[in-house]
């Protein structure tokens, strides 16, 4: 059995204090039993944290298989009380994982507006940043969040959507053209607020190229046509 599963394992028993204390005695590595504590408990556990970074424990430390550092962790799993343990302990926000992923799409990813939010407040992070496969936050939303029932993938993907148009997402024609496949309600009515128009189908032309599904939308200035007064004709009398 690894040292990590065994961790895990202790801790689902309610270990934890014991293993703290093996930590201080030097018998448990802080940053095994810290990733142990991330992926076990989760904001559960958040009381643990402070005493593993005391001894040690490295906050920024790419976690499993995806290299993921834990406030990525938190914000996919749409953890806040994790989340908030983690930035009070100086976790840095400019971190990403070994597919390319930024803060942004581990928020986006994990539908918390309000992780999300605090993501975007930072100024060197960008709602339309790509990861290792090209994909921005908004369209790793629309294929995660498009496996889970239809009224709850909706008002979430909803809530993510506006607040990464508010920071100044702009959707691809990829990203549209998903949420149109996705049938997801609300997306070009959004659009239409902030002046975006989304034609109802992307035709191709004769070089086999398609058009781009999102065009700026030019509002339409003429004023419109008054009605005309009718002229009345004037009748000839007839001669006497």
């Amino acid at each position: 059995m690894s040292e990590l599963r065994a961790l895990r394992q202790a801790l689902e028993r309610g270990e934890g204090k014991d293993l703290l204390a093996r930590v201080g005695a030097g018998e448990v590595d802080p940053d095994r039993l810290f990733e142990a504590v991330v992926h076990t408990l989760g904001g559960r556990g958040r009381a643990f944290l402070v005493p593993l970074v005391e001894a040690g424990a490295r906050l920024d430390r790419p976690l499993g298989e995806l290299a993921e550092p834990a406030l990525l962790f938190a914000a996919r799993r749409g953890d806040v009380a994790l989340y908030r343990a983690l930035r009070r302990l100086g976790a840095s926000q400019r971190v990403s994982d070994a597919l390319g992923n930024t803060l942004v799409h581990a928020a986006a990813l994990g539908g918390n507006v309000k992780i999300l939010a605090d993501a975007l407040a930072h100024p060197q992070l960008s709602p339309d940043a790509r990861n290792e496969a090209g994909f921005t936050p908004l369209l790793c939303a629309l294929r995660r969040l498009g496996s889970e029932g239809a009224q709850r993938r909706d008002a979430k993907l909803r809530k993510v959507l506006e607040v990464l148009l508010e920071a100044g997402a702009r959707p691809s024609p990829e990203e549209l053209r998903e949420a149109r496949e996705r049938g997801l309600r609300g997306v070009s009515e959004r659009l239409r607020r902030l002046g975006l128009r989304v034609p109802e189908a992307a035709p191709e032309d004769r070089s086999g190229t398609t058009e781009p599904l999102l065009e700026p939308h030019t509002p339409n200035t003429t004023p419109p046509p008054t009605r005309r007064s009718r002229t009345r004709r004037l009748r000839r009398r007839p001669s006497s």
